[in-house]
């Protein structure tokens, strides 16, 4: 676009839109230690929600979280064509490994909420719905140190390298010793709101 356009003219007409969430419908969800029944789950978890497949990472997700010993909670189903690496992480997944896949909305919200963190490895990322919300709902989160990802969560987020386990080990370690966010470390998430992207 530089190239053709040149950037001062660029500058004039391109407006950048951020992806949005519904802080509304995620204002509204409370702590819910029935959640943690319903689905069998320990007491502290670290929650992964996406489609599972490659791009996502959960294969890399799932050995460092086996090493680290961290109890890890994957919300989502294998994306289509993905079944055989599902198959596999599910066969490599130690006892703290817990899949649920697919899940209504309200409930995956309930089980963040009720999360000591979100985590999101992936090696592309827009950045994912998933860690805007667990932001929403005062859930700590690593997310890959990549673009555009960095250009959302700056320094809100815990950063990883995706192709290194051990960077996630480290992560998964800090990332279950951290407190729930406070309103003010939340403040920032009011600019990806869904009504800022339509406007």
């Amino acid at each position: 676009l530089e190239e053709n356009f040149g950037i001062n003219r660029l500058n004039n007409r391109v407006e950048v839109v951020y992806n949005g969430i519904n802080l509304k419908s995620i204002k509204n969800v409370e702590k819910d230690d029935a959640i943690k029944k319903k689905y069998n789950l320990p007491e502290r978890y670290i929650c992964c929600v996406g489609g599972i497949g490659p791009r996502k990472n959960q294969l890399n997700l799932v050995r460092a979280a086996n090493k680290a010993n961290i109890n890890l909670v994957i919300i989502g189903q294998a994306s289509k064509g993905y079944e055989k690496y599902n198959k596999h992480i599910r066969k490599i997944a130690k006892k703290n490994i817990y899949f649920l896949g697919h899940l209504l909305q309200e409930e995956t919200f309930k089980i963040l909420k009720n999360s000591v963190g979100h985590v999101q490895p992936s090696y592309i990322e827009t950045p994912g719905l998933a860690s805007l919300e667990a932001v929403a709902l005062g859930v700590p989160i690593i997310v890959s140190h990549n673009e555009p990802v960095k250009e959302y969560f700056e320094g809100n987020a815990l950063y990883c390298n995706p192709k290194d386990i051990d960077s996630l080990v480290d992560a998964l370690v800090k990332l279950s010793r951290m407190e729930k966010l406070s309103t003010k470390d939340m403040m920032w998430i009011q600019k990806y709101e869904w009504g800022n992207a339509l406007k």
